[in-house]
């Protein structure tokens, strides 16, 4: 919204500065006005965030059954990219498998922002 706001403005200043007519802005405008609305719109339909329950809050069955639903909803680079942010070590043996999870995956990167 701040992107087609900045058009919007951009027209209205090239007006101001005579470099085109207020018909050629309102028709230049009218699709961004446009886009500008849907997108407002969408952004009013998304759900709000939910509070985010304290550590000792979380039933971990219903967590695990909400992460394992969210899980299957993503596509399957989402998944890989996502394993690859929290596996440290995958060791295979005559006698299993041995799976390291941490923040190793992070390589240097902030946790909490983008990787």
């Amino acid at each position: 919204m701040a992107d087609l706001d900045g058009k919007i403005r951009r027209t209205s200043a090239q007006v101001s500065s005579g470099l085109i007519e207020e018909d050629d802005a309102r028709a230049i405008n009218a699709p961004l006005i446009e886009q500008r609305e849907h997108a407002r719109l969408h952004l009013a339909a998304l759900p709000s965030a939910q509070p985010q329950p304290a550590f000792d809050e979380i039933d971990p069955d219903t967590y695990r059954a909400a992460i394992l639903e969210a899980w299957h909803d993503r596509p399957l680079v989402e998944r890989r990219e996502a394993l690859d942010r929290v596996l440290d070590e995958v060791r295979l043996s005559p006698g299993g498998i041995h799976i390291s999870y941490g923040m190793g995956g992070y390589h240097g990167h902030d946790p909490y922002g983008p990787a």
